[in-house]
């Protein structure tokens, strides 16, 4: 069963990249619209410092801190985008993002790691609340935004080559 972390960590580093060159590569948006608009990316980032934190330090508590993200944007994630067409590619990164936090979840109650896993979860908590807040609160007073990069990204991607062909 050692093959699992991998299986699932592998992923996860993987769809991070892809959706950040996505955003700030393709999509070419402000650092501020790459953190609202792919917050999967900042809470996986946190899993994998968490995951250097357990490999070189032996604390779990940076991995822990990331459930909390993972399953707001992971799971609602599952619910909220389509399953078809280009939506399928973050559709993984979900599926990976609730995966990881449901092993970890796991992991915690096999080892009976109960005290890195409370105060993981609870600084995960204090972290990702706020910044849930704050990126519900971007979209509610950005639904332009909304509407052209995350709901129909073909409209953002049709203005930069309008733009390019302008120059």
């Amino acid at each position: 069963m050692n093959w699992i972390p991998a299986a699932l960590r592998t992923p996860l580093v993987l769809t991070t990249a892809q959706s950040t060159s996505f955003f700030l590569g393709m999509m070419k948006v402000k650092p501020i619209q790459w953190l609202m608009f792919n917050a999967c990316a900042p809470v996986n980032i946190s899993f994998i410092i968490g995951m250097l934190a357990e490999y070189f330090l032996d604390n779990r508590i940076l991995l822990h801190s990331s459930i909390p993200g993972f399953l707001f944007f992971g799971g609602m994630g599952l619910v909220m985008f389509p399953w078809k067409g280009m939506a399928l590619i973050p559709q993984f990164s979900h599926i990976v993002m609730v995966s990881n936090a449901l092993r970890e979840l796991y992991k915690t109650y096999q080892q009976k790691d109960y005290e890195q896993g409370f105060l993981g979860l609870t600084l995960g908590c204090f972290l990702w609340i706020p910044f849930i807040y704050f990126q519900q609160r971007y979209f509610y007073t950005h639904p332009e935004e909304v509407n052209k990069i995350l709901l129909n990204p073909e409209l953002r991607l049709k203005e930069i080559e309008e733009e390019q062909k302008s120059k």
